[in-house]
């Protein structure tokens, strides 16, 4: 089974299991024309169809982010820039409503 990046969806030969995890999907390849039976001899010369769409199993690798990783924790400097993010929004936040 193939295995594609998840973002840029380019073929991976060798996926690095250490760095990420890959998960089941499917990928679109392109369309298959379907002819209904009987058709061919009342609207030649190619009959009525409809174009179906075509799709392959495949695999997707993830690269780990950092502190997605089991086992790991994110780094305590990206924690305390998110949490004063969230301090800062929650200000303006409470500015707008009035309730500051």
């Amino acid at each position: 089974m193939k295995t594609y990046d998840e973002k840029t969806f380019e073929l991976i030969e060798n996926p690095d299991l250490s760095a990420g995890y890959t998960y089941p999907g499917k990928r679109y390849v392109g369309t298959e024309r379907v002819i209904l039976r009987g058709t061919v001899a009342l609207y030649p010369p190619s009959g009525l169809g409809y174009d179906k769409p075509v799709y392959e199993d495949c695999l997707f690798f993830h690269p780990w982010e950092p502190g997605e990783k089991p086992g790991t924790d994110p780094q305590p400097s990206d924690v305390e820039t998110r949490l004063a993010n969230l301090e800062d929004q929650l200000t303006a936040t409470k500015i707008l409503l009035g309730v500051e």
